[in-house]
């Protein structure tokens, strides 16, 4: 069904829905007093180019002159599918599938798309099953029968949303006096009290030229204000974000608020309609003359759209910006993909751009992301995954092209019509999306055009994690830490993916607190420099009520000496590691290791005095390797060991009594394996700082 094809074809081409023609019509088209064969041109030609309504007038002409062509009856509901008005098309295509479905197999797959998308899913369900059994395909078979999977899943799990587990929330259209007759998109909050979105605001049909820049209308930002539980427009957007020769939308803010990215369309030399994303800074209080993003973002001849900005995390490191888009560039999955590219702040630019990856993008459209800072989760919508109508509104939590499986968002806020433009208040009670189902402000058919409506919910569970973190040091003297890191990590169970979702630093009394969200598993990571860090794994998901988790950390100061590890065995003069020995680097060494993932450590072994001195030394060598040996297989990096041979230079007890004989005691305690800290180092950011990104 290809949305933003829909969209980008009649950006500028079709301005209107309304029943009659454009202003080109006006002049020379008079469709009363064409031919039935004049009638089909016109009809075919606007089809293709985009002007679903001008074909819809002209075909529904013609059949009334010639009722029996099954083609124009095709080509009809296609006008009426692309028109979004789906209970038009739908008795168009049954009729086609019954009396021409052989010479037009797509009619099936777009009779149950349309039956999808009127609720009608046990008919969607037989309808797209034996779309996918007949087709033969052709060069796009696969994407054909791909979106009949997906449509086919989306109606199986319909009950289920619908009936089973449907969210307690209040869904409330905008009203009049910011939805008008056309599409409203991209609202986002700009504070509690002010909403800012893009429109075309026509009240009723108008027609425009085609080729007249100076009466044609463009979509622009607008303003709206909180009055009581009612939003009410205010105006246009101040700044110089708003033009009278192009289309602008889709707002978003960088995360010091000093820069202002939106996407900016209009027709190229070549007649296409393409959308650039624009930045305007900041200066002195004063927004600045927005200019376009490298063509590292906005490739030339291909439309770069629908910015939001996200935010990857890293432990014990400064948050980084991210810019999401849209775009359908080349390389991509199918159809507009979402792409990244990373903010150097330091130089005031964009990294190369990559895909978000296959957790997200489809061989459909997938569009209008948003991520919300507070929880990193990315909204975005799209065909290419089971939903309950066309476009779905889903959500993952992940940064860059790191993702968790997207899950749907539920009904009601997803139906069986398009849902797109999802963006969340920082309370994460509320919102705004965007939707074409019935109830919509329209003039022409019931779902043409989409609306901004607003969500609530009705209950929602706040879990307060909050505690203190004390330093413990070598007289284990317990004390309150100030400015100990504390980070909260989302845990995937499903792929074992973990998110950075917020760090904090405790105050002088070692206090910190999270909000965390209900059904969610987490991680808490404490570090400090010159302290081992500590961790924690809790769960909210059998969290039914709001409540708060108290949890206090002790972190222990590193020694400025070795520290033993005891009862680590080997094999009677081998180098070679017991399977107790094993079972205790997994409980002591190996979780440390874990928890402090920038720690360098020296492993150094020791021996008694029995043997030789060389004998000993390599010895003492190779058990150490055995344990530097062990811990890398058990997916410590390499470059964070290292193996010490000391043989018996290091005694910590005599191997002999006073008076000559042996001292078993003794040499028990000098075969020892101790590890010392001896540096610390992110490799993982340096790898990842040279990736690419």
């Amino acid at each position: 069904m290809k949305y933003m094809q829909r969209l980008m074809k009649g950006l500028l081409l079709v301005l209107v829905f309304c029943i009659a023609q454009t202003a080109v019509a006006q002049v020379s088209f008079q469709p009363d007093k064409l031919k039935p064969g004049q009638l089909k041109k016109y009809g075919n030609t606007a089809l293709k180019g985009g002007d679903a309504l001008t074909a819809i007038d002209c075909f529904t002409r013609y059949l009334e002159q010639k009722p029996d062509d099954i083609a124009v009856k095709y080509n009809l509901a296609e006008a009426y599918r692309k028109a979004r008005d789906y209970s038009s098309a739908l008795p168009l295509y049954k009729e086609v599938v019954n009396n021409g479905g052989d010479k037009f197999p797509l009619a099936l797959l777009y009779y149950g798309l349309m039956q999808k998308a009127i609720g009608d899913y046990e008919g969607a369900k037989t309808s797209l099953l034996k779309f996918r059994k007949s087709y033969k395909g052709d060069k796009e078979g696969d994407v054909y029968k791909s979106l009949a999977l997906y449509a086919y899943k989306g109606a199986e799990i319909a009950a289920y949303y619908i009936d089973t587990v449907p969210l307690n929330v209040d869904i409330k259209n905008l009203g009049t006096t910011i939805n008008k007759v056309h599409m409203e998109f991209s609202p986002m909050y700009l504070n509690d009290s002010t909403l800012l979105y893009a429109s075309l605001r026509i009240d009723s049909s108008q027609f425009y030229r085609f080729d007249d820049s100076l009466t044609m209308p463009y979509r622009k930002f607008y303003t709206a204000i909180k009055q009581g539980d009612n939003w009410t427009f205010r105006g246009t957007f101040e700044g110089p974000f708003n033009t009278e020769r192009q289309h602008n939308g889709n707002g978003c803010y960088s995360l010091d608020g000093k820069r202002f990215y939106f996407s900016r369309c209009e027709l190229n030399e070549r007649k296409q309609t393409i959308c650039q994303i624009m930045e305007s800074k900041l200066v002195d209080g004063v927004w600045q003359a927005p200019v376009a993003l490298a063509e590292e973002i906005n490739m030339p001849w291909y439309t770069s759209t629908q910015p939001t900005i996200g935010i990857e995390s890293r432990l014990n490191q400064p948050d980084r910006e991210v810019l999401y888009f849209v775009s359908n560039r080349p390389e991509g999955r199918g159809g507009m993909d979402i792409w990244f590219a990373v903010y150097n702040a330091r130089t005031e630019t964009f990294s190369k751009v990559y895909n978000a990856g296959g957790k997200i993008n489809s061989k459909e459209d997938d569009i209008t992301p948003y991520f919300d800072k507070e929880t990193r989760t990315l909204y975005f919508s799209t065909e290419g995954k089971p939903g309950l109508g066309g476009l779905d509104i889903f959500k993952t939590i992940g940064q860059r092209s790191k993702w968790t499986e997207p899950e749907n968002v539920g009904y009601p806020i997803n139906t069986g019509a398009d849902e797109l433009y999802y963006t969340s208040h920082p309370n994460q009670k509320e919102g705004f999306f965007v939707s074409n189902r019935v109830g919509s402000v329209t003039i022409k058919n019931e779902t043409c055009c989409d609306d901004i409506y607003s969500f609530k919910f009705r209950e929602t569970i706040d879990v307060i994690l909050a505690g203190k973190v004390s330093a413990i040091d070598t007289a284990n003297v317990v004390t309150d830490m100030a400015n100990a890191t504390v980070s909260l990590i989302y845990v995937d169970q499903i792929s074992g993916l973990e998110i950075p979702i917020r760090t904090t630093t405790t105050d002088a009394k070692g206090n910190y607190s999270f909000v965390l969200e209900g059904k969610k598993d987490y991680k808490v990571v404490v570090t400090k420099t010159g302290y081992f860090g500590d961790e924690l794994s809790l769960s909210t998901k059998n969290i039914t009520a709001s409540t708060r988790i108290d949890q206090t950390f002790g972190l222990k100061i590193i020694p400025n000496k070795p520290i033993l590890l005891e009862n680590i065995y080997y094999e009677y003069n081998s180098a070679k590691l017991t399977l107790d020995a094993k079972n205790v680097l997994d409980t002591t060494l190996l979780p440390l290791m874990q928890r402090n993932a920038t720690l360098i450590i020296e492993l150094g072994s020791h021996t008694d005095s029995v043997g030789s001195v060389a004998y000993n030394l390599t010895l003492s060598k190779n058990r150490a390797v055995s344990v530097v040996e062990y811990l890398i297989s058990k997916g410590i990096d390499k470059r964070r060991l290292v193996a010490k041979g000391y043989g018996e230079t290091q005694f910590i007890a005599p191997n002999s009594n006073p008076d000559g004989t042996d001292n078993p005691v003794g040499r028990q305690q000098n075969r020892r394996t101790e590890f010392t800290v001896i540096g610390a180092r992110d490799f993982e950011l340096e790898d990842s700082a040279n990736d690419g990104y």
